[in-house]
């Protein structure tokens, strides 16, 4: 067993059942790669001597990538080995062994020599074109023989496992049979737990396994615990790992029943109830939201309706989007605006976050230059990129602002001063691009190594941060933004941090199963529910200007309902003449539209009594019934009539219509009306202009029972 003690990896084994135990530090040799952040492990012993443990390097779920060493003396020494991906091993003997999944949840691999070296193993596939599909490390009787190992396949329907199964030691597999995902929870065990059917299949024991078989249903070891790891010695003896707290526990009638036992590491039984998920909409011109509240990271987006199960049944809010990028390693064929907008009505909001080139002292296939000011221009570049991406998405408005994309820059040596000064100047690259483009900028990295607070002195900072660091193996409610290694909490303090704090698990909820990485959010995500952009203009500027006299200036105020000033004049009749020829009066609203595209134009209509005007005398009762509006926008001028007794201190509608970005349209209220001369009022009080995402497909088919279109 291994376990992370004080200071130090501690190796612990037994050779009593788990009742006592011998510890000792893990020694490992350095990695061939360099420095590498380790941010899970996973142990599988063929005897007491041979042994063969798995690193997990901290990574996104767009990458797998891990360490393999091996030992031979019962952990005294270790050598590395090679590894095609960061997921568990089994072995049958000191040189056959297997490994399956990876970033795509896709691959399986044999090594024949230990694993000084992997060869892919596939099999014949079963799933629809288009599907998911997501392999898992085989499952062995004790003899080696017979094994099975799932293939799980996602698509838009349903969620199925299917059993493929060798019986000459993993030379051939043969399809066996399939299960729906959603029903095998129900039915006798030997029909939908490997391990039962492997022991029938076999009259052999399961040889112990680094982890569980995934989709048959939760094994519970008590009340409050479930398994993550299952590791059966015999047909009844046989231990399993607690999904809540890495507690140690044993069976010894076939997990009928099971106990916890003493381990140098303790056992923790502190649970807490999820917390509601907290949305903070943003002023301003975004589709930008704070959400304070679990979310969860994979390679590839699941079908639309399995999240929707997953929304109602799971306690997480938020589901990253990898939209692109050079090392995307899943298609994400289902990714659409649409699909967004799917996911939008069934509660999601969404982490974007674009996958391009890494470090240049790391391994990746693409890597950006040492050089800082070339590195700097291709930060650049890759913000423009997703920018493009992102709008195709319908992430940001029509004019491609308004959102936050996140960067998944991978761990590196931090040592390397000149690597992080080039990472540093493609950081601020990809921010200042975003800026640029009126868009957030965030940015995924390890949480030590290199330090993410590194770019909190950039030239330019990220407007938030995703910082990996694991230390649990599923979901934890209690989990929070704070007290990340290696990152003071005063930088990114003000709602801007995400912490990835497990690696690639799976979790099961309604039936539907997903492989995810765990986050707990306090930061801005995109947010396509956000309230549409709004300007206001309280008061117009009048001609002639407003005087106390409205005998010389022709207006009257008074105070409405927004504690606002409102202005009266005397309507005139279009084409008539009241001698002498009276003053034309008009209203200007100029907004400043704070993005380019399509607004509804809606004027605020304030309740009034009867007016007693003084020259010449009289009594008006009401507000005109055609007031004669005048629209002008970046096709040209749009006239209105509009009747201003159909609302009371509300807005009445003028349509829609584009603006360019700033105060380059009007609207124009006129004394003109079709009413005879001077025996009615015109009101002027607040325009008010709301972004219409879609108002390209509107503007032609609004129309109002209280509007017209004058023909002039």
């Amino acid at each position: 067993m291994l376990y992370h003690g004080s200071n130090d990896n501690i190796l612990a084994t037994t050779t009593d059942a788990g009742r006592t135990w011998r510890e000792r530090p893990l020694q490992l040799p350095p990695p061939s790669s360099g420095a590498t952040p380790i941010n899970g492990w996973s142990l599988h012993a063929l005897d007491a001597s041979q042994a063969w443990l798995v690193a997990k390097t901290g990574t996104s779920s767009n990458f797998s990538r891990g360490l393999l060493y091996q030992t031979r003396d019962g952990g005294a020494t270790w050598i590395q080995a090679a590894l095609p991906a960061g997921e568990p091993v089994i072995f049958l003997t000191q040189t056959a062994g297997w490994t399956a999944g990876g970033a795509n949840g896709a691959g399986f691999w044999q090594s024949h020599d230990g694993g000084s070296s992997w060869r892919a193993a596939p099999f014949a596939a079963t799933g629809n074109q288009g599907a998911q599909q997501r392999t898992y490390v085989p499952l062995f009787s004790a003899d080696g023989r017979t094994g099975v190992t799932v293939v799980a396949t996602t698509d838009d329907r349903v969620q199925r496992v299917d059993w493929f199964v060798t019986r000459d030691g993993g030379g051939s597999w043969q399809f066996e049979r399939t299960f729906d995902a959603g029903a095998t929870t129900t039915g006798a065990p030997d029909a939908v737990d490997a391990r039962a059917w492997l022991i029938a299949e076999s009259g052999q024991p399961v040889r112990p396994s680094s982890q569980a078989m995934p989709f048959f249903g939760t094994l519970n070891l008590d009340d409050s615990h479930t398994v993550a790891r299952l590791a059966m010695a015999t047909a009844t003896t046989g231990w399993a790992v607690a999904a809540q707290d890495a507690s140690l526990w044993r069976t010894r009638d076939g997990g009928k029943t099971w106990r916890p036992l003493t381990t140098p590491w303790g056992v923790s039984t502190a649970t807490a109830p999820s917390q509601p998920a907290e949305v903070v909409s943003l002023a301003g011109a975004e589709l930008v939201s704070i959400l304070r509240a679990p979310g969860f990271d994979t390679c590839e987006i699941p079908p639309a309706n399995q999240l929707a199960t997953w929304f109602s049944a799971s306690p997480y809010r938020a589901v990253n989007l990898y939209i692109g990028g050079a090392l995307r390693a899943c298609s994400n064929q289902l990714l659409s605006a649409s699909f967004l907008r799917t996911l939008t009505g069934q509660g999601w909001r969404f982490i974007p976050t674009w996958v391009g080139p890494q470090a240049p002292c790391s391994e990746y296939a693409k890597r950006f230059s040492l050089n800082p000011t070339t590195a700097n221009a291709e930060g650049h570049a890759e913000a423009l990129a997703a920018v493009n991406v992102a709008s195709q998405l319908g992430l940001t408005f029509a004019d491609k602002t308004g959102t936050i994309l996140y960067y998944d820059l991978e761990s590196f040596d931090g040592e390397d001063s000149a690597c992080v000064a080039a990472a540093r100047a493609f950081v601020a690259g990809w921010v200042s691009g975003l800026h640029e483009s009126g868009n957030r900028a965030g940015l995924y990295g390890s949480a030590c190594n290199p330090r993410i607070a590194e770019f909190a002195n950039n030239s330019q900072v990220p407007d938030a941060i995703w910082a990996a660091q694991w230390t649990r193996s599923s979901f934890d409610p209690q989990m929070t933004v704070w007290g990340i290694a290696c990152l003071d909490d005063t930088l990114w303090s003000r709602s801007q941090r995400i912490r990835q704090y497990t690696g690639g698990h799976d979790e099961t909820y309604g039936g539907v199963t997903f492989n995810i990485d765990s986050n707990v959010l306090d930061a801005p995500v995109a947010d396509l529910t956000a309230p549409p952009p709004q300007v206001t203009v309280e008061t117009p500027e009048l001609v002639p200007a407003y005087g106390s006299d409205p005998c010389k200036s022709g207006w009257m105020r008074f105070t409405n309902a927004r504690n606002q000033f409102a202005y009266l004049t005397r309507n005139r009749s279009e084409g008539g003449t009241v001698p002498p020829p009276p003053t034309p009066r008009t209203a200007i609203w100029v907004p400043n539209a704070p993005l380019a595209g399509f607004y509804r134009v809606e004027v605020y209509l304030p309740e009034h009594g009867a007016v007693e005007w003084p020259c010449p005398t009289a009594t008006l009762g009401s507000s005109t019934a055609s007031a004669h509006y005048t629209v002008y926008h970046t096709q040209g001028a749009t006239y209105q009539t509009a009747n201003q007794t159909t609302v009371r201190n509300g807005w009445l509608s003028l349509g829609i219509y584009p603006f360019m970005k700033g105060q380059n349209g009007s609207i124009v209220l006129s004394d003109l009306t079709d009413d005879p001369d001077a025996t009615r009022m015109v009101l002027a009080s607040a325009v008010r202009l709301t972004y219409v995402p879609d108002g390209r497909l509107t503007t032609a088919t609004i129309y109002l029972p209280e509007l017209q279109r004058n023909s002039r």
